[in-house]
């Protein structure tokens, strides 16, 4: 019955029937207990989840491991980390043996909520309670190192877990190569890549999308179009984030030349630019000075359903900006009001900024959206 109430969301009406079935001597089961903690948790409930749990220990209603892994589960997932962990305590003193996907699920929340110290305590402390960790626990563990950016801790804790006999997944290797990439380690990242593929661990688009993109950024194009010549050949189904990478990387190297061939053929591949493509393409034909262009790939947006966001509108302003075509400017500006889309503070204040050295000033001030035109007030 409490199992059905809580299925249904209704969390007060089985608490009442709990209620009941205590007054009247009535004892509940492990499954009662735990549908209705667990409907708690849903509902956010939490320090109720909690009393109740303490409640069913003490009527010595035995939660096992695997009932715990279900309610810190919850707790993790909903970023109530000290109470996932005050179970973890209460677990091991009633002497049940955490287990390691207890023991990942906090590592994971931990990390997701950037208590770096704590996690750390927490990977020592999984081995000293006699628990191996696995390759989710490590990859975890490199991951937030890799954020952190302590690239050394990240790639010692790598050798510990091959050292240990721990094979590498997908999303090792990945969070690896962004490590080696991060750290300028170039050689380092295209061993570790052959290795992947010698220990049969097949690349996702992800991984891919990291090849191509850190070899564009640490200027090694001719690599990453090899890479991308290579999906081709293999049918790998390339996505537009694989071709925006690259797409980026020729833009941040100069080469416009290759940009345009490449962002003309995408059609021929099946696919179309999204905005993030229409965005990098924009960028980069305004460093090189030609705004009509890029202007023209606004329109091409337009035409084609791709809606333009602020990035796309604030790259087009500033480079008008910077070739003082104020007119311009204030044509965007209205663009971006008949679409709803605000200019970021940054754009605001050079906008503002240029127009006030302007001798028309006025005459633009006057031109301007409303959303801007208050701001210069």
């Amino acid at each position: 019955m409490i199992d059905g109430l809580c299925k249904d969301g209704l969390i007060d009406k089985a608490n009442e029937l709990l209620s009941e079935m205590k007054s009247m001597g009535i004892s509940l089961d492990v499954v009662s207990y735990i549908s209705l903690i667990h409907g708690m948790c849903c509902g956010g409930k939490w320090k109720d989840a909690k009393d109740l749990i303490v409640e069913m220990v003490d009527q010595c209603v035995h939660p096992d491991v695997v009932t715990f892994n279900v309610i810190i589960d919850e707790f993790c997932k909903n970023g109530k980390i000290d109470k996932a962990n005050e179970l973890l305590e209460l677990m091991i003193k009633r002497c049940v043996n955490p287990n390691k996907l207890i023991y990942n699920r906090l590592l994971d929340g931990l990390c997701l909520t950037n208590r770096i110290d704590e996690t750390r305590k927490l990977f020592v402390s999984i081995t000293n309670n006699g628990c191996r960790h696995d390759v989710f626990g490590y990859t975890v563990m490199i991951n937030r190192y890799r954020k952190k950016q302590n690239i050394n801790d990240a790639m010692s804790l790598y050798r510990e877990m091959v050292s240990n006999g721990v094979m590498p997944n997908v999303i090792t290797y990945n969070t690896m190569l962004n490590v080696f990439f991060r750290a300028g380690k170039i050689g380092h990242a295209t061993k570790l890549f052959s290795k992947m593929r010698l220990s049969n661990v097949m690349p996702n688009e992800h991984t891919n999308n990291i090849l191509i993109d850190r070899f564009c950024k640490n200027g090694c194009i001719t690599k990453a179009i090899e890479i991308l010549h290579a999906l081709q050949k293999s049918k790998f189904n390339l996505t537009i984030e694989s071709y925006s990478c690259l797409i980026d990387g020729f833009c941040k190297t100069g080469r416009l030349d290759l940009d345009w061939n490449l962002f003309s053929k995408l059609s021929q591949e099946g696919l179309e630019p999204d905005v993030v493509t229409h965005n990098i393409m924009i960028n980069g034909v305004c460093k090189d000075g030609k705004l009509e262009e890029a202007n023209n790939l606004l329109s091409i947006m337009d035409e084609k359903g791709c809606a333009p966001n602020v990035i796309t509108y604030d790259t087009l302003v500033l480079g008008f900006l910077q070739n003082s075509e104020t007119t311009k400017v204030v044509e965007l500006l209205h663009k971006m009001a008949e679409k709803n889309v605000m200019p970021d503070a940054y754009t605001t204040s050079i906008v503002l900024g240029r127009l006030v050295l302007d001798e028309k000033y006025r005459e633009h001030l006057n031109w301007l959206p409303s959303f801007l035109s208050q701001d210069s007030t």
